[in-house]
């Protein structure tokens, strides 16, 4: 509704569009680490940051900026949802089922086999293949174990799928603890995503703005800024909604400028 009233050419705060990715030293810093990490066969990856600073974000980057590499999502919602049924041979079906390979009838230890052949494969053509698991503080723990046999089944580890486990700041914790030490020990690549300083979240909205092709003078006031970084205590989602919701409320009202 307010895009026309500003002048934009899309939502700037619900763009799905690669251009529109907001970057500063933190989240480029993480996005070159994990994709270092995948292409030099580190294993393990582990990225944490609370809800809503940008985890799902920066996977989408990641796709976006890796060609070599075959990302396949596991989202929460897809083990969420099963609660205590979710298992590893759902970990299994579900990358058989991105990689369209044909596992009907198979048990574990043939399905396996075959998705490690097609990782294989790929890895032959020059292309990495990672798992990323979103919201993984979520996944039933003994399906970890089970991830990890896997992952290093190949003796040779360039031959290995890669996984990201995305997810909030109390994984690192759980990870740490003395009766994951095995699993700890092979994480390579740990990141953490920071929430937004005031200055971030400015620049933030500037950046969305732009990407959504305004091109009118000063939007938001500093005032305005200051405010919605105290209200959001600098979540990009939050800032993302907060912004939308004031967007939209300016318009009916026939504000030009945010105060």
């Amino acid at each position: 509704m307010y895009t026309a009233y500003f002048g934009f050419d899309s939502k700037p705060f619900r763009s799905k569009d690669p251009k529109g990715f907001y970057r500063n030293i933190n989240l480029d810093a993480a996005c070159a680490d994990i994709l270092d990490g995948i292409r030099e066969r580190r294993g393990f990856m582990l990225l944490t940051g609370e809800a809503g600073v940008g985890k799902t974000s920066l996977f989408h980057r990641c796709v976006a900026e890796a060609g070599d590499i075959r990302f396949i999502l596991l989202n929460g919602a897809d083990f969420d949802s099963s609660g205590a049924d979710f298992d590893f041979p759902d970990i299994l079906d579900h990358l058989c089922t991105n990689l369209k390979l044909q596992f009907t009838g198979l048990d574990t230890e043939r399905q396996s086999r075959l998705l490690l052949e097609a990782v294989a494969a790929r890895v032959r053509r020059h292309q990495a293949v990672a798992l990323w698991i979103d919201d993984a503080h979520r996944l039933p723990v003994d399906v970890l174990p089970c991830l990890q046999a896997f992952v290093e089944t190949p003796a040779i580890p360039f031959l290995r799928l890669q996984v990201v486990l995305a997810g909030l700041p109390e994984l690192a914790s759980e990870l740490d603890r003395p009766k994951w030490r095995g699993l700890g020990n092979c994480i390579r690549v740990r990141c953490r995503l920071e929430r937004l300083s005031e200055l971030e979240t400015g620049l933030f909205i500037g950046h969305q703005l732009r990407v959504a092709g305004y091109a009118g003078g000063e939007l938001f006031s500093p005032a305005a800024i200051e405010r919605i970084c105290t209200y959001c205590q600098g979540v990009p989602r939050a800032i993302a909604i907060l912004c939308d919701t004031i967007l939209l409320f300016a318009s009916l009202q026939s504000e030009r400028v945010i105060t």
